[in-house]
């Protein structure tokens, strides 16, 4: 799988995964609501029940001893405090919650005193009366329900203070099975999304594939027949100039079209990843030199000023291919010499720069900068793209729209980028940037008029 539908795969999965795994997240989160709503509603009325089967023994029953408090707190997990009168039963408790029972008990107190509620409330009602179900805070994030309850004796009172601690092992036992199938249907929701789109998209991945080989399969075939065509060309001049005009033509359309099956063979072996590179030491100030020379006699013809500016010192070196790094600046140079007018201006720029998010070190950075008339904003994003060519008039028969998708495709494999930007005050300038280590030069300018 290249690496453009390996991008379009990982995009894909983490996409169907995000929207699978939201719509998992609220299902998961909606029963849990359900789920803890139904647990609390169980357990109020598990306590609720023991409390009255409790304060109905107390109500109604004269006898009731240490030892079946004890059998009442140990069963349902609850504090008994009875006091009459005011008078504390001596009951030391069967229960030991995590927090003091004393403290819990007093904190109860608090709670109905606020009220406006003491130990001395007589009840209006022969059975009695009792406060809403209070929540008490223990001090290790335990919870506890609270009931007080004011029973009439003979002339006196009995205060019942039941305290009941809410279970939550149970809810933690849920949460963490819940957790479990949560996590293992994201997991299962990233294979099978990554199953299904990489079988979706084998298709297109194969037609694709197969595109590529019948355009390589037919460069190699057609270069043959051309390279004999332009060697013998020149064997049917019998000096009539018309012919040896229209042999010029031959002549002119067979090497534009050698140029474009190159260009097409090229692009087959980046995308087969069979594309060789000789990396070495590399010193762009002398690519930059010779660069400026092999173009300067044709800008002179053109009437183009052609301007050269690098580092006074020299650049770091980088480690590239020289031949390829020379395809990319004579593809950018070409370009702005074919869409610069006469008396123009073509600036060739070499410094380096600190990096930024992209590279984590130094740069350097090479500008072609001409003064025509610039691309549009709304085409830039796609210059870049194969086949892809700003002059819809065709009138420019040397550009087949692949230089710039060439010259991509080389920085790319020198982990570079390439971008364009506009050169103020009018025209464009394509932008390259290698990563190196280097430091801030004195620039020095070489221009010819």
């Amino acid at each position: 799988m290249n690496l453009m539908y390996q991008k379009i795969h990982r995009r894909l999965t983490v996409f169907s995964t995000i929207v699978a795994g939201t719509i998992l997240t609220c299902v998961m989160g909606l029963v849990l609501l359900v789920r803890v709503e139904e647990y609390h509603k169980n357990e109020m009325e598990r306590i609720k029940n023991s409390w009255l089967i409790i304060l109905s023994s107390l109500q109604f029953g004269n006898q009731f001893d240490d030892i079946w408090l004890a059998q009442m707190e140990a069963a349902n997990h609850l504090i008994i405090y009875v006091e009459e009168n005011g008078h504390p039963l001596l009951f030391k408790g069967a229960w030991t919650p995590k927090t003091d029972r004393n403290i819990l008990r007093e904190r109860a107190k608090d709670i109905i005193q606020g009220e406006g509620l003491s130990s001395h409330f007589v009840p209006v009602s022969a059975y009695g009366s009792q406060t809403q179900v209070l929540e008490i805070n223990g001090d290790f994030k335990d919870n506890y329900y609270a009931l007080v309850s004011f029973l009439p004796i003979g002339k006196g009172v009995r205060n019942v203070y039941l305290i009941s601690g809410v279970q939550n092992n149970y809810l933690g036992t849920w949460l963490y099975f819940l957790l479990m199938v949560y996590i293992c249907g994201i997991l299962g929701l990233w294979g099978a999304s990554y199953f299904f789109i990489g079988k979706a998209l084998q298709p297109a991945q194969e037609a694709e594939e197969r595109q590529k080989k019948f355009i390589a399969a037919a460069s190699h075939e057609l270069r043959s027949p051309l390279t004999v065509i332009n060697s013998t060309l020149f064997l049917l001049d019998n000096g009539n100039p018309e012919q040896k005009k229209q042999i010029n033509y031959i002549d002119t359309e067979c090497k534009r079209m050698s140029r474009l099956i190159g260009d097409m063979l090229l692009l087959y072996t980046a995308d087969s990843k069979t594309w060789s590179m000789k990396r070495e030491r590399l010193e762009l100030d002398s690519v930059m030199i010779d660069m400026y020379g092999s173009f300067l006699s044709l800008c002179k013809e053109k009437g183009i000023h052609l301007k050269l500016e690098i580092p006074e010192s020299p650049i770091t070196p980088i480690t590239g291919d020289r031949q390829r790094i020379e395809q990319v600046l004579v593809i950018l140079i070409d370009n702005a010499i074919t869409y610069s007018c006469p008396d123009s201006s073509i600036t060739l720029k070499l410094y380096s720069e600190i990096g930024n998010k992209t590279f984590a070190s130094e740069l350097v950075v090479v500008e072609i900068a001409d003064q025509g008339s610039g691309i549009p904003d709304e085409i830039k994003p796609y210059i870049f793209d194969r086949f892809y060519c700003a002059d819809y008039s065709h009138s420019d028969s040397d550009h087949f729209g692949l230089g710039l998708s060439i010259a991509k495709e080389i920085m790319e494999m020198h982990k570079g980028k390439i971008h364009v930007e506009d050169n103020i005050p009018q025209g464009s300038c394509f932008k390259i940037q290698l990563p190196t280590y280097a430091g801030s030069q004195k620039c020095l300018k070489i221009d010819y008029k």
